[in-house]
């Protein structure tokens, strides 16, 4: 039972100099020296770089290419429609064009798949403006492809474009869901364009 006296006397120790106003003085950090590059870096160690926009991947029966991220649509988009809603300012609808072609000798149906656009902190997945009445010029229809047919069309997102539009880090993420059972999807990143 020794111990509750010496405790508070040392929590009111700790709490003095707060009231009286007196706190004690801590001289600041100096700042760390600028990172100076590494020679000799292991390549295995280093995460992989996007895929450059108009790269093409290969995930199950198909090979998909993605186009850069387009960011100046929103006028196109709006003159294509019928009586479309005010757009406020520094938001605006990106495009991108997706072509999905059958490597195999079997007939495959393309559609099951999710594309996100990452930038300026935005995650943004082409879904999201599906049941938007906005229309999509040359939208991308999902369908069964024959061996050695492909189809391309544009998928639309809707985000803060004036911002997005300058994000370096900006990738497009394709996730696939896995052909085989068990299988975890195939994701693939993709630059936002030059």
């Amino acid at each position: 039972m020794r111990r509750l006296p010496v405790l508070a006397a040392l929590a009111a120790l700790a709490v003095l100099p707060l009231l009286s106003g007196c706190v004690p003085f801590r001289a600041a950090a100096a700042p760390l020296p600028a990172p100076a590059p590494t020679e000799n870096v292991d390549e295995t160690l280093a995460l992989p770089l996007p895929v450059p926009a108009g790269g093409t991947v290969t995930s199950g029966p198909f090979e998909f290419t993605l186009s850069g991220v387009r960011w100046d649509r929103t006028p196109k988009i709006l003159q294509r429609n019928v009586d479309p809603a005010t757009v406020p300012d520094g938001y605006g609808y990106a495009l991108v064009t997706l072509s999905a072609k059958n490597i195999t000798l079997k007939p495959a149906s393309v559609g099951l798949f999710t594309i996100t656009v990452h930038a300026a902190g935005w995650h943004v997945d082409h879904r999201a403006i599906a049941n938007d009445p906005i229309v999509i010029p040359d939208r991308f229809v999902p369908t069964e492809l024959g061996p050695g047919e492909s189809v391309t069309g544009n998928l639309g997102f809707w985000l803060p474009v004036d911002v997005a539009a300058t994000d370096p880090t900006c990738v497009v993420e394709l996730t696939v869901p896995g052909w085989v059972l068990d299988k975890s999807p195939d994701r693939f990143m993709f630059g936002c364009g030059p």
